[in-house]
């Protein structure tokens, strides 16, 4: 088997959205790029405006005494401003809570009314620690193993961590 044949075969194969195979593209509007990126003072590159979003999301919340309806509040205002992905807002906004409460009422077999899939505690008005949560994430997804996990819960705490300076 010849792996250059394959390599000169699979560059012109391109694939558009709706699934089916073009053999050939605009190569110009194939890498434009929309968004103007522009230096920070501290030398990052970031997109211009960006940083308005962050800044203005973090006066608002604190990520260390929010409820879930402020984080999801967060996630959809960083998802529609571009700021993170739709596996990042997915993270942030799937509802630990509901799933076990579900899991209480349909299982087999007694749970503990205390049974909960959060790491972490809230308090009594429902404000948790999201950093603190997502740093327990991240370390049970590392001792066990779960590098995917591990990998997407980092993602979710660097953002966490971007809103809480």
């Amino acid at each position: 088997m010849n792996i250059s044949s394959l390599t000169s075969y699979q560059s012109e194969l391109l694939y558009s959205k709706n699934g089916s195979s073009q053999s050939k593209i605009n190569q110009e509007s194939a890498f434009s790029i929309n968004k103007t990126i522009a230096p920070e003072k501290n030398g990052t590159l970031t997109q211009s405006g960006s940083s308005d979003v962050w800044k203005e999301i973090s006066s608002k919340y604190n990520v260390q005494k929010a409820t879930f309806e402020d984080i999801k509040e967060i996630s959809l205002r960083l998802y529609e401003a571009g700021e993170i992905s739709l596996l990042e807002h997915a993270i942030l906004t799937f509802d630990h809570e509901k799933v076990a409460n579900d899991i209480k009422h349909r299982a087999r077999v007694p749970v503990s009314p205390n049974f909960s899939m959060y790491e972490t505690s809230s308090n009594q008005y429902g404000e948790r620690d999201w950093i603190a949560e997502f740093e327990a994430r991240v370390k049970k997804d590392f001792k066990y193993g779960n590098l995917l996990g591990y990998q997407n819960n980092m993602k979710v705490l660097n953002i966490l961590q971007r809103l809480n300076t």
